[in-house]
């Protein structure tokens, strides 16, 4: 792993160098925090050529090194030289950095510049990398690392998910494929399929990501729906309510893989909110994939009463919809 070297003021140094001030950051940007760039369990220097395939990593980390404890920031990765023919410095379009932690439609035009400038914040620290895109080569061997992650990823939740004995309570035994490796997010943190997750944050939805198949996602354009239920309500010694739900989501894009990006049939309500659940809970997350396209305005009612839905009944009614991953995390009232 690769040791972080580089002193905050070296940064600013090698941001100028490269014309990343002023081109992105303002005239008079000096770097107060050294900020590490990580993907999959490598660490990259600031300037440091990064391999094309690390991209394809799902989580790369950014870290503040010596943030102030209590402070809030806000990190943003822009590629300055994009081109939609080009993609080289020698010819960037004017105004199309792109902007890969927001959703799609506000990754085209974005500024840096402008950024900071409507919502008054003060740039404190930046690192940049190159990556040679001439060296990428999209084919199976450039992705086997990723795909075996998921891949592994994918086996760890089915195995979790079936040792709980979920399937058989919520009686979806042989109804789920287990297809589609599917991230849990919590608080920004990773939640693997049986951890449990902290009180605290449990007032926060859990966004689903999941990484279908390219090809798949191409031909099919296909699209999902995301449900997160209490299996364990009001208690798991008497889940006379099974399941409470807590969120449903429609018409999620294969191509954002992020649950977040779709139609909120059911918003989110956090277990906390809700009276008499007691004891420690089993929080139940199924993938659905929509082989009959894109769900129409009504074509899924959400329920008068949120208690007592039967995941069971839910698939029978929408033949359409296929079971094809699911997870599932802990969670307590504190106390």
């Amino acid at each position: 792993m690769t040791k972080l070297k580089h002193k905050a003021l070296t940064v600013s140094q090698e941001l100028s160098a490269a014309g990343l001030i002023p081109d992105v950051l303002p005239d008079d940007f000096r770097s107060a925090y050294s900020v590490n760039a990580t993907f999959g369990c490598n660490n990259f220097d600031s300037g440091a050529k990064v391999p094309p395939g690390e991209m394809d990593h799902p989580h790369p980390v950014y870290k503040l090194i010596e943030a102030r404890h209590g402070s809030y920031y806000t990190f943003i990765l822009v590629d300055p030289d994009s081109s939609p023919m080009q993609g080289s410095r020698s010819e960037p379009q004017e105004g199309q950095q792109q902007l890969h932690i927001a959703p799609p439609k506000y990754r085209t035009q974005f500024s840096v510049l402008d950024f900071i400038h409507m919502n008054k914040v003060k740039p404190v620290g930046a690192t940049l990398f190159h990556v040679s895109w001439d060296d990428y080569r999209p084919s199976k061997s450039n992705s086997t690392n990723a795909q075996a992650r998921e891949q592994d990823s994918l086996a760890y939740a089915e195995s979790m998910v079936r040792k709980s004995n979920l399937l058989n309570e919520l009686v979806l035994e042989g109804s789920v494929h287990f297809k589609v490796p599917v991230t849990l997010l919590i608080n920004e943190e990773i939640v693997n399929a049986g951890d449990e997750v902290p009180a605290q944050v449990m007032d926060l939805a859990p966004v689903v990501q999941f990484h279908p198949g390219l090809e798949e996602v191409r031909k099919a354009k296909a699209l999902y729906t995301v449900i997160c239920a209490d299996a364990d309500f009001p208690s798991i010694h008497q889940p006379t309510d099974r399941s409470m739900l807590l969120m449903l989501a429609t018409n999620i894009p294969g191509t954002s893989g992020d649950s977040r990006i779709g139609d909120p049939v059911v918003p989110y309500v956090s277990p906390l909110r809700l009276a008499g659940s007691t004891g420690i809970h089993r929080y139940f997350v199924l993938l659905l994939e929509q082989h009959g396209g894109a769900l129409e305005e009504g074509a899924i009612d959400p329920p008068e009463n949120r208690r007592a839905f039967s995941f069971h009944d839910f698939l029978k009614a929408h033949a359409s919809l296929e079971a094809v991953s699911a997870t599932f995390f802990l969670g307590r009232r504190k106390g």
